[in-house]
């Protein structure tokens, strides 16, 4: 396939995007570049696999794509919002890897049906070792990787040692791991290729909400602990009279100073909301400190502490955003207005490039030169 004028592709490929389904950050961080590569190659056809729900996808990517409903890998069993349920992931991955053959023979029959030029992962392994056995170029792309944090969270189990060999080998496959900024250090087997943050920016319409709503001069603080369900508590949190909160949840809230995200969700995207939001509250994760950040929203965060990604995370945004920890407990009881005020008064930085998204289709277009 050649590429013609504007560093758009004269044919129609077919790409295929392996999307784990742990929480909405490997979702959300691949829907930019999603977005821009069908913004440069409208007839591009667009293979997902990932367990989500496609209109879920669809209000996230914004083009047309074949979904298959499957999940591709296992990633991180959570017993909630912060915490890895280390001995269920463990159990996960050994009857993943007890069935190695058969599912692997399943990705490669899958494959062949599809027949994609491109095998694209974020960060789903095996069908990788797949794409390699049939010839077919591949890349991967995250902020982390199952191999290093497989080796992070069981390297001490006894026979860990041949499922961890067997994530590598599959990662060796890949001809290049693209990481956006920010991103953890990584002890991975392949090239590594550095790019721009994968922002989603959005557009200030804080105005809809407030009248949605019904308020004017308060301040919208957006509390959101990204795509696994976590309850705080809202019910019992302190009353501030100068905060109307938008949160991120799902079960019964009776407070006139509260509304939930799906409430707002008729009115516009969520990158939207985010944007329109005086502060973002949350945990650390890409997905919600990229976007924030890039968006030049203030975020309070709480920390994981058992998360090897946190460390890195969280030196890139104290350097790019405005930004401060609270601790759980006071989360937990909504206290956390002194933290807000504290954060509001911080000066603002410089808004880091979120370019990402053309970078990488840059990089996916070098495979059809």
């Amino acid at each position: 396939m050649n590429i013609g004028k504007n560093n758009k592709l004269i044919h129609s490929p077919t790409i295929y995007f392996a999307i784990s389904s742990h929480g909405y950050g490997h979702i959300g961080m691949t829907a930019p570049v999603i977005r821009a590569l069908y913004q440069n190659n409208p007839n591009i056809r667009i293979v997902i696999k990932c367990l989500a729900e496609k209109q879920f996808l669809m209000d996230k990517f914004g083009v047309e794509f074949i979904h298959i409903k499957q999940s591709p890998d296992v990633g991180m069993i959570m017993t909630n919002a912060l915490s890895v349920d280390v001995e269920k992931t463990y159990r996960e991955y050994q009857c993943f890897h007890r069935s190695w053959s058969e599912n692997l023979e399943n990705e490669r029959q899958l494959l062949r049906k599809i027949k994609p030029d491109l095998i694209f992962s974020n960060i789903p392994y095996q069908i990788l070792m797949a794409a390699k056995e049939l010839d077919i170029p591949c890349l991967t792309m995250c902020s982390l990787n199952w191999l290093d944090l497989f080796q992070y969270y069981f390297s001490d189990i006894e026979g860990s040692v041949d499922i961890y060999q067997q994530i590598q080998a599959s990662y060796q496959c890949a001809s290049t791991f693209i990481q956006p900024a920010p991103s953890m250090k990584m002890n991975i087997p392949i090239p590594v290729t550095q790019v721009s943050s994968l922002a989603n920016i959005g557009g200030n319409k804080k105005h809809l909400i407030k009248n949605k709503i019904g308020i004017n001069d308060k301040k919208l603080v957006l509390v959101s602990m990204g795509g696994v369900s976590y309850d705080l508590g809202y019910n019992h949190w302190r009353h501030d009279p100068n905060i109307h909160w938008i949160i991120n949840y799902t079960g019964r809230i009776d407070r006139d100073d509260m509304t939930k995200v799906l409430d707002i969700e008729s009115l516009m995207s969520y990158k939207d909301l985010l944007k329109s939001c005086d502060a973002l509250v949350t945990k650390p994760g890409y997905g919600h400190f990229s976007d924030a950040a890039c968006n030049d929203v203030p975020i309070l965060y709480v920390a994981r502490d058992d998360w090897p990604e946190e460390y890195y995370l969280v030196k890139w945004l104290k350097q790019n955003a405005r930004c401060l920890e609270v601790q759980s407990d006071k989360l937990e009881t909504g206290n956390i207005t002194g933290e807000l005020e504290i954060l509001w008064a911080q000066k603002k930085k410089i808004i880091p490039p979120a370019n990402g998204a053309n970078e990488v289709v840059a990089l996916i277009n070098d495979f059809f030169q």
